[in-house]
């Protein structure tokens, strides 16, 4: 039965991007200071060994947490598994943490007979059916004690109003909403006070007022019989009084009512029995009159729906049942389900972490690598440097070995020429 969501869609896919972009996300330890949490309640969650400030995701709510600790308030949320996300992009951690949402019932306005309540229940399954009720001692028909049937909107939360039903006494009850199969469920106890005077159905302006209070069903089906109780009251107290009853039947599609029982008693209270043969709306007057010279009227209404229509609305609730059984069995395969991709998610995550630091890796041996290139075009440069002066040293060689012969000739030429120039003047002069 219980869902699994991992709360805020936004975050995995931030802890994702942040990890392709280079940003190592650390995983440390986190705790709540509960497991299980009802809507609106509020709870903490810390970070183990971390003393920062950090940003706190629960569902779609963002929650900013400092010295190693946030304050949450727990949103709308339907019952199950939610996850609560906890990062920080500048000190590079990131931690999460399973709590479960619970349903709760919250109810606001009056104690008293026949005041408007307004109920909130929340944390119940999305769009599940919901069946609330009363429980007590005093209302032992379950058909009767039901409020409402309702279906929880996608945050899990049903609102209805109502009214308290007729006590004399003041009477502890409570409300109780469950799903059909009762696995997930929620009450609240409530105390019921008796009517006050200025609290009745329907009061005549005058200075001596006489009360008073009808109890009945709202609803009934066509071949059931309708009781209808009426109680004079006067500052509270019950009163003997003329009591004379019109019930009026008016179809679905008639403008006019038509007059189809009178009752007339004298008596502290009055009890009738209508046993309707046609559906529709069907109005009940009621005046009454005592010996103090009180008078006081009222109107009442229920209507009539076929059997049929109710035989074939149980016909529903009972296969509702089978399919929230059959659900519940998908929502336990969904649950290894969602857990087998909750591993991959996190091996996924582990995996861009390693691609990340390879990346970064990559990178610097990259740069690296263009810090040699240019040290090596450098040395080449130096190199050819080198060899054009090599060469150039050889061309000088293979010239001096062609000029030093050259000039030892020359030399001895000229040697040749100076010793015959000698000896020829030599001979002249002799």
């Amino acid at each position: 039965m219980s869902k699994i969501r991992y709360g805020n869609g936004v975050v995995n896919a931030f802890t994702l991007t942040a990890s392709i972009l280079g940003y190592r996300l650390s995983s440390i330890n986190g705790s709540s200071d509960a497991e299980s949490y009802r809507v609106g309640s509020r709870g903490s969650f810390s970070l183990k060994d971390f003393q920062g400030s950090f940003t706190l995701y629960l569902d779609d709510q963002m929650f900013q947490g400092s010295r190693g600790t946030a304050i949450f308030t727990v949103p709308p949320s339907d019952y199950g598994d939610h996850y609560v996300h906890a990062f920080s992009l500048d000190r590079g951690i990131y931690s999460y943490k399973r709590i479960k949402i619970v349903p709760s019932i919250s109810v606001y306005g009056g104690s008293r007979s026949g005041n408007e309540i307004f109920l909130r229940l929340d944390g119940f399954p999305a769009v599940e059916l919901i069946i609330i009720r009363y429980l007590s001692t005093q209302i032992p028909d379950t058909r009767g004690s039901i409020i409402a049937i309702d279906f929880p909107n996608l945050r899990g939360r049903i609102d209805i109003s109502t009214r308290l039903p007729y006590v004399g006494d003041p009477q502890r009850t409570y409300i109780m909403a469950s799903d059909i199969v009762g696995l997930v469920s929620a009450s609240i106890g409530i105390t019921i006070e008796p009517p006050q005077p200025q609290q009745v159905v329907t009061v005549l302006q005058a200075s001596e007022q006489l009360q008073l209070l009808i109890s009945g069903p709202q609803v009934a089906y066509l071949g059931e019989t309708v009781s209808i109780n009426i109680y004079p009251l006067r500052e509270g107290e019950s009163i003997t009084s003329n009591i004379t009853v019109y019930v009026y039947y008016m179809g679905d599609g008639n403008i006019t009512p038509s007059l189809i029982m009178k009752v007339q008693k004298i008596s502290e209270n009055l009890g009738i029995s209508v046993r309707p043969n046609n559906t529709g709306l069907y109005i009940i007057w009621v005046a009454a009159h005592s010996q103090q010279v009180l008078v006081g009227e009222a109107m009442y209404s229920f209507r009539v729906v076929p059997y049929e229509e109710a035989a074939r609305i149980e016909s529903i609730l009972r296969n509702l049942s089978l399919l929230s059984a059959q659900v519940m069995g998908l929502n336990s395969s969904l649950g290894d389900i969602i857990g087998i991709v909750t591993g991959l998610r996190d091996s996924y995550i582990d995996l861009a972490n390693r691609y990340a630091d390879l990346y970064r890796s990559v990178s610097m041996l990259s740069k690296e690598l263009n810090e040699t290139k240019k040290e090596l075009l450098g040395t080449k440069e130096d190199l050819a440097a080198t060899v054009r002066g090599v060469e150039e040293l050889k061309a000088l060689r293979s010239l001096l070995f062609i000029a030093i012969p050259l000039m030892i000739a020359i030399v001895a030429v000229a040697l040749i020429i100076i010793i015959k120039t000698r000896r020829s003047s030599s001979l002249t002069i002799s």
